[in-house]
């Protein structure tokens, strides 16, 4: 659902897992209600301690389209861990560069509906936004990033695409 609580159907496509020496992980993906659960390794073997992964997928359908500029707002951890999240970042690059004055950006750290700020913001110089999460998540905690840019940037979806997403 966006922001103006129209529903929609998003398409997450998982492209790999890897631990933090680069091994890569096998990924159980299932789809309970509007949530998309991402297990990582084999359900027999238990990890103790800290294990950092690095988590890639695309995501199609979540762009939104204002008057005054287009968006995106993404929820990038989810806020259903039932374990802390020591650090999360994200990086959002777009397909042309654009002076930072003219970007809107903003993120939320927190249980769900939070306003807290607790990330570091970076604009890398070419065409890629850092977000970096400062303080560690509590368990049923998570961020979420929001990053605008003027209209016509990206190719929005034309109506009937929309109709068809239905």
């Amino acid at each position: 659902q966006d922001r103006m609580g129209v529903k929609h159907s998003i398409r997450l496509t998982f492209l790999g897992a890897e631990d933090e020496s680069g091994r890569k992980w096998r990924a159980d993906i299932s789809h309970p209600g509007a949530y998309r659960r991402i297990r990582l390794g084999d359900p027999d073997v238990t990890h103790q301690g800290l294990k950092v992964f690095k988590i890639t997928y695309r995501v199609e359908r979540i762009l939104q389209s204002f008057p005054d500029h287009d968006e995106l707002c993404w929820n990038v951890t989810g806020n259903s861990w039932s374990v802390p999240i020591r650090h999360t970042s994200a990086r959002i690059q777009l397909p042309k560069p654009v002076p930072p004055g003219k970007l809107l950006t903003a993120a939320y750290t927190g249980s769900y509906g939070s306003r807290e700020n607790d990330t570091q913001i970076v604009f890398d110089g070419t065409d890629a936004l850092h977000y970096a999460v400062t303080l560690s998540l509590s368990p049923l905690e998570g961020l979420t990033i929001v990053i605008g840019w003027p209209p016509g940037l990206v190719s929005m979806p034309t109506p009937a695409q929309k109709i068809g997403w239905f």
